[in-house]
Protein backbone atom coordinates (compact mmCIF):
# COMPACT_ATOMS: atom_id res chain seq x y z
CA UNK A 1 0.00 0.00 0.00
CA UNK A 2 0.99 3.59 -0.37
CA UNK A 3 0.44 6.81 1.58
CA UNK A 4 -1.88 9.36 -0.04
CA UNK A 5 -1.55 13.05 0.88
CA UNK A 6 -4.40 15.38 -0.06
CA UNK A 7 -4.64 19.10 0.71
CA UNK A 8 -6.13 21.44 1.72
CA UNK A 9 -8.72 19.77 3.94
CA UNK A 10 -11.76 19.68 3.45
CA UNK A 11 -11.76 20.85 -0.19
CA UNK A 12 -8.97 18.65 -1.52
CA UNK A 13 -7.31 20.31 -4.53
CA UNK A 14 -3.95 18.53 -4.72
CA UNK A 15 -3.02 14.88 -4.24
CA UNK A 16 0.36 13.19 -4.08
CA UNK A 17 1.00 9.49 -3.59
CA UNK A 18 4.08 8.29 -1.72
CA UNK A 19 5.35 4.70 -1.47
CA UNK A 20 4.93 2.75 1.74
CA UNK A 21 7.14 4.13 4.51
CA UNK A 22 10.19 2.27 5.73
CA UNK A 23 9.94 0.09 8.79
CA UNK A 24 10.14 2.08 11.96
CA UNK A 25 7.23 4.44 11.34
CA UNK A 26 5.90 5.75 14.61
CA UNK A 27 2.52 6.65 16.06
CA UNK A 28 2.39 8.31 19.49
CA UNK A 29 -0.57 9.38 21.58
CA UNK A 30 -0.69 12.87 23.08
CA UNK A 31 -1.84 11.78 26.57
CA UNK A 32 -0.27 13.29 29.66
CA UNK A 33 -0.22 12.18 33.30
CA UNK A 34 -0.08 14.86 35.98
CA UNK A 35 0.70 14.00 39.60
CA UNK A 36 -0.16 16.55 42.27
CA UNK A 37 0.60 16.38 45.97
CA UNK A 38 -1.78 18.09 48.39
CA UNK A 39 -0.78 19.91 51.55
CA UNK A 40 -1.80 16.84 53.58
CA UNK A 41 0.55 14.62 51.59
CA UNK A 42 -2.17 12.91 49.57
CA UNK A 43 -1.20 12.27 45.96
CA UNK A 44 -3.68 12.71 43.15
CA UNK A 45 -3.16 11.73 39.55
CA UNK A 46 -4.88 13.31 36.56
CA UNK A 47 -4.82 11.89 33.06
CA UNK A 48 -5.14 14.53 30.36
CA UNK A 49 -6.20 12.59 27.32
CA UNK A 50 -6.32 13.89 23.80
CA UNK A 51 -7.48 12.44 20.50
CA UNK A 52 -4.42 13.92 18.74
CA UNK A 53 -1.59 11.64 17.67
CA UNK A 54 1.87 12.23 16.27
CA UNK A 55 2.77 10.26 13.14
CA UNK A 56 6.35 9.87 11.92
CA UNK A 57 7.01 8.39 8.50
CA UNK A 58 10.36 7.75 6.80
CA UNK A 59 10.24 7.46 3.02
CA UNK A 60 12.75 6.38 0.35
CA UNK A 61 11.76 8.16 -2.85
CA UNK A 62 13.19 9.03 -6.24
CA UNK A 63 14.41 12.49 -7.17
CA UNK A 64 11.30 13.28 -9.24
CA UNK A 65 8.97 12.22 -6.39
CA UNK A 66 11.05 14.35 -3.99
CA UNK A 67 10.54 17.41 -6.21
CA UNK A 68 6.79 16.69 -6.34
CA UNK A 69 6.64 16.34 -2.54
CA UNK A 70 8.66 19.53 -2.06
CA UNK A 71 6.19 21.52 -4.19
CA UNK A 72 3.24 19.95 -2.35
CA UNK A 73 4.70 20.94 1.02
CA UNK A 74 5.55 24.48 -0.13
CA UNK A 75 2.01 25.01 -1.38
CA UNK A 76 0.16 23.51 1.59
CA UNK A 77 2.57 23.81 4.52
CA UNK A 78 0.19 25.76 6.77
CA UNK A 79 -2.98 23.90 5.70
CA UNK A 80 -4.57 20.77 7.10
CA UNK A 81 -4.01 17.60 5.09
CA UNK A 82 -6.00 14.43 4.64
CA UNK A 83 -3.66 11.44 4.87
CA UNK A 84 -4.67 7.91 3.95
CA UNK A 85 -2.01 5.73 5.51
CA UNK A 86 -0.65 2.46 4.15
CA UNK A 87 -2.97 0.50 6.48
CA UNK A 88 -6.10 2.25 5.18
CA UNK A 89 -6.70 4.62 8.09
CA UNK A 90 -7.63 8.23 7.30
CA UNK A 91 -6.10 11.09 9.30
CA UNK A 92 -6.57 14.87 9.34
CA UNK A 93 -3.11 16.25 10.10
CA UNK A 94 -0.79 19.25 10.15
CA UNK A 95 2.88 19.09 9.16
CA UNK A 96 5.13 19.41 12.22
CA UNK A 97 8.72 19.30 10.94
CA UNK A 98 9.75 22.59 9.42
CA UNK A 99 12.12 22.75 7.69
CA UNK A 100 12.03 19.28 6.22
CA UNK A 101 15.09 17.98 4.41
CA UNK A 102 15.96 15.35 1.88
CA UNK A 103 19.02 13.14 2.34
CA UNK A 104 20.59 11.52 -0.72
CA UNK A 105 21.45 7.86 -0.19
CA UNK A 106 22.42 6.78 -3.72
CA UNK A 107 23.40 8.60 -6.89
CA UNK A 108 23.25 6.48 -10.00
CA UNK A 109 22.27 9.19 -12.43
CA UNK A 110 19.58 11.87 -12.27
CA UNK A 111 16.70 9.46 -12.88
CA UNK A 112 17.85 6.83 -10.41
CA UNK A 113 18.86 9.02 -7.48
CA UNK A 114 17.27 7.85 -4.22
CA UNK A 115 16.52 10.20 -1.34
CA UNK A 116 15.11 9.80 2.15
CA UNK A 117 12.74 12.18 3.88
CA UNK A 118 11.04 12.11 7.25
CA UNK A 119 7.56 13.57 7.70
CA UNK A 120 6.24 14.32 11.18
CA UNK A 121 2.51 14.89 11.25
CA UNK A 122 0.12 15.64 14.10
CA UNK A 123 -3.61 15.08 13.84
CA UNK A 124 -6.69 13.05 14.52
CA UNK A 125 -8.03 9.79 13.15
CA UNK A 126 -11.33 10.02 11.26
Amino acid sequence: MSVILQAPYPGMVATTVLPSPDLGDNEALKNRLDIHKSMTGLRRTYVNSSDRNTLTYNFKITRSKALELEEFIKAYNSEQWRVTSYDGRVWIVNLMNNPFQFTSISKAGPRRETLTVQLQLEGTLL
